[in-house]
């Protein structure tokens, strides 16, 4: 009784451009809302590790060197990079557009970027100091490879994870624009 009017409107729609094509603009029009919809659930929970850690300020305070990384680490902070829960984060990503994210800051992509230097930080530090999954760290070392001889090579990291369609500045500015709208 519900679906009547979806149904009837799909099929008026199918008959204006075609079956196969009024199929496959719908197919389309799904796939692009899910990976929008992955990229403000990830937005969410980069804004709630944000918020509890205490050294986020000093992250986007100084600028991102790949070659040097060495900083002391405080008790706290490994403690509360131990509490986040990286496997329901990688779960809730179907398209793999975190481990892009993560694979393309490595590799040199956004440097520029304070909250990307941030991101790419946080990111090196959780993987020396914490237990991550192996799809984590994979996408991690993939990009540091990647970025051997600092030529930025993080086009190589849409290879890995073509399902994600979205560059690193783009997902940047989705959890930008999240940021605004949610605080």
């Amino acid at each position: 009784m519900y679906l009547m009017p979806i149904t009837s409107a799909f099929t008026s729609f199918s008959k204006f451009l075609g079956t196969k094509m009024g199929i496959r603009l719908v197919l389309l029009l799904v796939v692009g809302l899910g990976a929008l919809y992955t990229i403000h659930l990830l937005a969410q929970d980069w804004m709630k590790i944000q918020a509890g850690s205490k050294f986020a300020a000093r992250l986007l305070l100084g600028k991102r060197d790949l070659t040097n990384l060495s900083r002391n680490i405080t008790k706290e902070e490994i403690e509360f990079e131990e509490k986040i829960d990286w496997d329901k984060i990688l779960n809730r990503d179907p398209f793999s557009c975190a481990l892009s994210l993560v694979c393309q800051l490595s590799a040199g992509a956004e440097r520029k970027n304070d909250e990307a230097n941030a991101i790419y930080e946080f990111i090196t530090n959780t993987i020396d100091n914490v237990k991550v999954p192996k799809k984590l760290k994979k996408a991690y070392e993939q990009g540091q490879g990647y970025n051997k001889n600092n030529k930025n090579d993080f086009e190589k990291c849409y290879k890995n994870y073509s399902w994600c369609p979205y560059s690193a500045d783009t997902m940047m500015k989705f959890i930008t624009f999240n940021k605004i709208l949610f605080g």
